[in-house]
C-alpha cells in the first residue's frame, strides 16, 4: 500500500511484476513454472493481484507482467508428468 504512491511520486509510469505464475522452486525466480493459470501463491490471492493492478492503473501506472511460458518445470513431484 505504500509502494505505489512512492512509485507515482518518483514519476514512474510503469512497473514490472516478475514471477507472476506459480512456481515450486523459489530460487528459479519464476522461471520453472508449475501452473500457468495461477498467480504465484507467494504474492497473495488472485484478488490481491487484481486489486494491485487496479490501484496502479487508477494512479496512471502501467503494469507489465513477466509471464514465462517457455520454462515449465520438469519436476515429476509437481505433477507435470501425468
Amino acid at each position: 500500500r505504500k509502494v505505489l504512491p512512492r512509485v507515482q511520486k518518483l514519476g514512474y509510469n510503469a512497473i514490472q511484476l516478475m514471477a507472476v505464475a506459480d512456481h515450486a522452486l523459489y530460487s528459479s525466480f519464476g522461471y520453472q513454472v508449475t501452473n500457468f493459470f495461477a498467480v504465484a501463491h507467494r504474492s497473495g490471492s488472485p484478488e490481491d493481484l487484481k486489486e494491485l493492478i487496479d490501484t496502479a492503473h487508477s494512479m496512471g501506472i502501467l503494469v507489465l507482467l513477466d509471464v514465462v511460458h517457455a520454462h515449465a518445470s520438469s519436476n515429476s513431484i509437481d505433477g507435470l508428468n501425468l
